[in-house]
């Protein structure tokens, strides 16, 4: 006689999604787009002035490095729909991008390979935050100058790859802010970039007063705390500082050629006494000199 195989297990229908009347409600209708859920009450779809998530039909959601950020479904998975995008505020009608990464820029909530070459400034030098900026700005103290709105901002090096020593930075269209116009940490600016010193450009005298605004110049004269182009200036410590009314900057040496607060003028230097065999002469504040005996 044949022999029946015996029955291994029982066969037991899957459970049926719910009729839409007994959804949540946050699910929506089927006449929106919505209406529907699974078993366990979780929304399979959403009205179309919703999004779905995790279950859930929400109005709007901000995703930062793939998790929610607030809300009901804070620290929930969650993806922007650019690839690009790091952080984004999700909406029915589209993702509005915060912050961009792989390198890539933001210009109106979307991100792009690069900026306009003649329409904006590109800010950033990192791979994450990158922006384009739709007016030229000058960049100081890690500040845009002068503008409507805040922006934060760093001066970048030569190739935009970090930071620089330069502490004000012009962003011009078409640009990334590498033309420096003054410098920090006892950097030398010249020809818009910031250098250890001037040995690389010897027709320069090396003006470095202070740890920022240090320059390559051409030689020039100071005269009380001007130079010919009316630039601010200031004479060195060496010949006198503050007490040194006009110097002049030459190449290979300063030395002071007018003295005032009462100091005399000694071999290019500004002294409160004179040294033997010299005599003062002058008795103004300004103007007095150590002249040879005769």
């Amino acid at each position: 006689p044949t022999t029946m195989a015996p029955t291994t297990g029982v066969v037991t229908d899957a459970p049926s999604a719910p009729p839409s009347d007994a959804c949540p409600r946050e699910c929506g209708t089927a006449a929106l787009g919505g209406g529907t859920c699974n078993a366990a009450g979780e929304c399979t779809s959403c009205n179309t002035n919703r999004l779905l998530l995790h279950g859930a039909c929400v109005g709007q959601v901000y995703c930062r490095s793939r998790r929610v950020v607030g809300g009901r479904l804070v620290n929930q998975t969650c993806r922007c729909v650019d690839a690009n995008c790091h952080y984004c505020h999700r909406l029915p009608t589209g993702d509005d991008c915060k912050i961009c990464r792989n390198s890539m820029y933001l210009r109106d909530g979307i991100c792009i390979p690069q900026c306009s070459a003649t329409e904006e400034t590109s800010l950033g030098f990192n791979s994450f935050g990158r922006k384009c900026i739709g007016f030229p700005f000058v960049c100081r103290s890690n500040r845009a100058q002068d503008v409507s709105e805040s922006i934060k901002c760093k001066c970048p090096n030569a190739d935009n790859t970090g930071i620089s020593d330069c502490f004000e930075c012009n962003f011009t269209l078409g640009g990334f802010g590498s033309s420096c116009s003054k410098c920090r940490n006892s950097k030398f600016l010249f020809n818009s970039s910031c250098h250890d010193d001037c040995a690389h450009a010897p027709t320069t005298v090396a003006y470095d007063i202070g740890s920022y605004g240090r320059s390559c110049r051409a030689p020039f004269t100071c005269d009380n705390q001007r130079d010919e182009d009316a630039r601010k200036c200031k004479c060195p410590a060496s010949v006198g500082g503050p007490t040194c009314k006009t110097c002049d900057w030459g190449l290979g040496r300063t030395v002071c050629t007018l003295c005032k607060r009462s100091k005399y003028l000694h071999e290019g230097r500004c002294v409160t006494t004179c040294p033997v065999p010299t005599v003062p002469i002058g008795d103004r504040v300004t103007g007095r000199i150590c002249a040879t005996s005769a």
